[in-house]
């Protein structure tokens, strides 16, 4: 149905052959879409795409809001390519296993077209997908890094750069053939092959600290974690801010939540819902709407603060709210719990007598769970009343 690519819109199809049409298109970059939901709106969308001379592909999308996969016959091709997604305008979401990273625009990501991933694309965007063939150097890099998820920054020298590279291609791409895009492609990779050897760097960096490391990287998980904290409310707050109100990497701030047993995002949601409990259990607060609760702590979305809470606690905001625990404090906040009778300190400090990857993981966890005990001793704590202007002296 499409053997040239390189103009394609939804508008000359009817509706009912849209997503069919659309699914070729994407097929040609790896990508398949995800079934939309029965209420979505007609897809909308137009590309532009060529292919150079080692038959990579370059393609400038613009669309209604979508949901990717990768391909199903991904799983058999040889491992040679990679496939990069720049969000020039919209937002979205990457997730990958227990990862994800929203995207912004400027925001480039990496995938591995072999691996199970999920680009959701929540907004009318306009993005450029590549991929790129002759690429296994790259893709050893995507496949060894220490997180699953490789993106780059606009904000390092050499990622704002690439991205520059990126927008050019997408602003001249209906002017280019095969054999002016192999220059091109060959730049990108070794602009690709930058960021990603910086990453390594670092990791390099890290491997070869004093061996009082451990201790370096317990601190920077506690400034980390009463910086999250402190913008529990700021529903905006996202990995980056955090790693640069912090003078951190994104990517080192998840290497030291992995080393918890946890990940930056699924501690976030947790901080949250432990402050909308205390909150619905506090009687004082009647007069506010569970909504209101929610989004006072950040939640974007009522429905989906209701599953994460119950599934959480057991119980839905409503019931919790009805017929709160008489101890309030007694929250659930183990994470790889100790046996019962044990202490956190008391298993920490035996842990840290021994030199083993599980007494290292213990510390990690005893800092998360010392700092959410913290956090809610302060939060339960009685407030001083200011006086009022007449008591003052």
């Amino acid at each position: 149905m499409l053997d040239d690519l390189r103009r394609f819109s939804t508008d000359a199809f009817p509706e009912d052959l849209r997503p069919a049409a659309w699914a070729e298109v994407m097929a040609k970059v790896l990508m398949a879409p995800a079934a939309p939901a029965y209420d979505a709106p007609p897809l909308a969308g137009y590309v532009s795409a060529r292919s150079s001379a080692l038959e990579s592909v370059f393609a400038r999308l613009s669309s209604s809001p979508q949901v990717w996969l990768p391909h199903p016959g991904n799983t058999r091709r040889g491992g040679h390519t990679v496939l990069m997604l720049a969000l020039l305008e919209g937002s979205g979401l990457v997730v990958e296993g227990q990862e994800s990273v929203a995207l912004a625009a400027g925001g480039i990501v990496l995938l591995d077209p072999a691996r199970p991933w999920r680009v959701e694309l929540n907004t009318d965007f306009r993005a450029v997908v590549i991929r790129l063939e002759s690429a296994s150097f790259v893709l050893r890099l995507v496949r060894t890094s220490g997180q699953d998820l490789n993106t780059i920054s606009p904000k390092t020298g050499v990622g704002a750069v690439c991205l520059n590279l990126v927008r050019s291609i997408a602003d001249e791409l209906d002017q280019l053939g095969r054999h002016e895009l192999l220059p091109i492609e060959a730049t990108l990779m070794e602009l690709l092959v930058t960021c990603l050897s910086h990453v390594d760097d670092e990791d390099a960096q890290a491997a070869a600290a004093p061996d009082d490391s451990t201790s370096v990287q317990l601190g920077h998980l506690r400034r980390v974690c009463r910086t999250v904290e402190a913008r529990l409310g700021d529903a905006e707050l996202t990995l980056e801010a955090v790693a640069a109100l912090e003078g951190l990497s994104p990517r080192y701030i998840q290497k030291l939540f992995k080393a918890a047993s946890a990940s930056f995002g699924e501690y976030l949601k947790a901080r949250r819902l432990e402050r909308c409990r205390l909150d619905l259990a506090n009687r004082a607060l009647a007069h506010f709407t569970i909504a209101e609760l929610c989004f006072r702590w950040g939640f974007g979305d009522a429905a989906n603060f209701s599953r994460a809470f119950t599934a959480r606690f057991g119980l839905s905001p409503k019931a919790y709210r009805a017929a709160p625990p008489a101890d309030v404090a007694a929250g659930p906040t183990q994470r790889g719990a100790p046996a019962a009778g044990v202490t956190t300190t008391t298993s920490t400090r035996a842990a840290a007598a021994a030199d083993t990857p599980e007494a290292r993981r213990r510390q990690f966890e005893a800092v998360l769970t010392d700092h959410e005990r913290y956090a809610l001793a302060l939060a339960l704590a009685p407030k001083r009343a200011v006086p009022h202007a007449a008591e003052a002296v």
